[in-house]
């Protein structure tokens, strides 16, 4: 241990001893001073997280929340829980962060800042996107709500959080729940002034994940349910395209859909669901270059039975080209050709002395 780290974690035991005395009430102190105590606690937090001591800073950050609680001052206590979730970071105690800035996003809550709340949780979602996307899910989807909550002009943001919670369940395979964040996401752009022009977009990934799904019958009323959303969309070139796609997986051919999601528009879409458009195929086939989209499991196709037969015909037709082959060749054990006149053969023996 240097003598740096010896004397902030001194200064923060000294702190901590501060503020408790601060807190005890007499005969003649009848209420905690907790404007005293908040301030030994901060002291005391800071000299542990300058000393690489994350758990006694984490346990002094929480006692100066609950400091600035009892004061009344939320925001400050919003910050210290903030940090205390920090802090739980440094030690991967990653559970317990998210409970830490859960309780931050109430107590800005309660103190009127909704948009310090919102991003409060989102820096807890990118946190843990990694470690428990299910995590993360659950605090962008509060994030969304508290948005959704406020004027129209935050349901934009909404939009957003809810995106991020559809890609994660995209990337993990959930793919029903990612259909009920997209349709969520269509609604809240559609009341939402020029959100509309976000609704083409949208539409063509959740008629790709109706379709890895196996429900075309779902996929063609999302195409419908697109105008409703967006007036705009009727006669635009993801309408047509989706409809091709649609018919194509319809109909089981392949190569129409191939043509169809080879274009252009799916090639430059966001990356998780350009995977899905490169790992599509109508049912029972594959597609010639199999792609796995993210967190969607990968199957091998058995090979057709026009190919099977086409390779044992090429291998029947080597077989008797071998055959043609041996029946032509020399005799060498006896070196007697069928093609030469007896005197050549004689003379052949002749030439050979087993002596």
């Amino acid at each position: 241990m240097t003598d740096r780290k010896a004397q902030k974690l001194a200064e923060g035991q000294q702190q901590l001893l501060a503020a408790e005395k601060h807190l005890k009430t007499g005969f003649f102190k009848w209420r905690p001073d907790y404007d005293s105590a908040a301030v030994c606690y901060q002291n005391a937090a800071l000299a542990f997280k300058l000393a690489k001591e994350p758990e006694k800073s984490k346990d002094a950050y929480e006692k100066l929340a609950d400091a600035h609680y009892r004061l009344g001052a939320r925001f400050h206590a919003a910050k210290a829980y903030e940090e205390a979730g920090n802090a739980c970071k440094e030690l991967n105690a990653h559970n317990l962060a998210l409970g830490f800035y859960d309780r931050a996003s109430d107590m800005y809550l309660e103190n009127g800042t909704p948009d310090t709340a919102a991003l409060c949780l989102e820096r807890a979602g990118k946190s843990v996107e990694l470690i428990n996307y299910e995590w993360a899910i659950q605090m962008y989807r509060k994030a969304a709500e508290i948005c959704e909550n406020e004027e129209d002009s935050k349901h934009r943001q909404a939009a957003e959080y809810i995106d991020r919670v559809a890609r994660l369940q995209v990337q993990n395979n959930k793919l029903t729940d990612a259909v009920q964040s997209i349709t969520k996401q269509c609604k809240l752009y559609s009341q939402i002034e020029k959100g509309q022009d976000n609704i083409p977009r949208l539409t063509c990934n959740l008629v790709l994940v109706h379709l890895h799904i196996g429900d075309p019958v779902s996929a063609e009323q999302a195409i419908y349910a697109a105008t409703d959303y967006a007036d705009s969309f009727d006669g635009t070139e993801e309408q047509d395209a989706l409809t091709r796609l649609v018919e194509a997986y319809n109909d089981e051919e392949q190569d129409k859909l191939l043509q169809v999601t080879h274009t252009p528009m799916f090639k430059f879409m966001d990356n998780v669901y350009a995977k899905l458009a490169r790992s599509l195929s109508v049912p029972g086939c594959s597609t010639s270059k199999p792609t796995t989209a993210v967190g969607i499991k990968q199957h091998k196709v058995a090979p057709t039975a026009e190919i099977v037969g086409q390779m044992q015909k090429e291998v029947d037709n080597m077989a008797d080209k071998m055959s043609s082959l041996a029946a032509s060749a020399p005799d060498i054990g006896g070196n007697v050709s069928a093609d030469k006149s007896p005197q050549e053969n004689q003379c052949v023996d002749d030439d050979i002395d087993l002596t």
